[in-house]
């Protein structure tokens, strides 16, 4: 790495430091050698954009069923899930199930179903600040991985549903 690094610099000026951000991932370097990655800038752009600044937070991404039918436009819901999808890979696996479940009526959208987005963001306005940290002590150094499932868990169609989180140095 360090010959490529000297090459490279051979050819464009290149300046190795501390990260604090890569690809919107804002990371933070604690004196007690943790590392805590988040996206707060990017949840409070999502919430600004989809205009839930300032509303009342939720505190869960979701309730169980409720029944609406009305149909709904789908241009705009579409850009909401993708963005929360966006939110949920990189470091906010808390909205995974929720995200999931609502994106698979993302093709026919329902009252119940924008109720259900609105939910999720108003739980991002109350955790904005949420973030993964990997610990650099007192933590295990392997890999632990869980995972759950359901059986037929899905009440309209009886599909069932499974999950899994990958631990390493007490961040998922």
């Amino acid at each position: 790495m360090d010959n490529f690094l000297e090459e490279l610099k051979t050819i464009i000026k290149v300046y190795i430091g501390e990260v604090s951000c890569f690809l919107g991932l804002e990371i933070e370097r604690h004196k007690d050698g943790s590392i805590e990655i988040s996206q707060k800038a990017y949840a409070r752009k999502i919430l600004q954009r989809f205009g839930f600044e300032g509303c009342k937070p939720a505190s869960t991404p979701m309730l169980k069923e409720s029944r609406f039918q009305k149909p709904e436009d789908n241009k705009r819901q579409e850009f909401a899930i993708g963005s929360l999808m966006y939110l949920m890979v990189d470091t906010r696996p808390d909205i995974t199930y929720s995200v999931g479940y609502i994106s698979r009526s993302l093709e026919s959208p329902t009252a119940e179903y924008v109720v259900r987005v609105k939910r999720v963001f108003r739980y991002i306005a109350g955790t904005t600040n949420v973030a993964i940290t990997y610990h650099a002590t007192g933590t295990s150094r392997v890999l632990e991985c869980y995972s759950d499932a359901d059986f037929g868990g899905c009440t309209k169609t009886g599909r069932s549903s499974s999950g899994s989180v990958i631990v390493y140095a007490g961040g998922a």
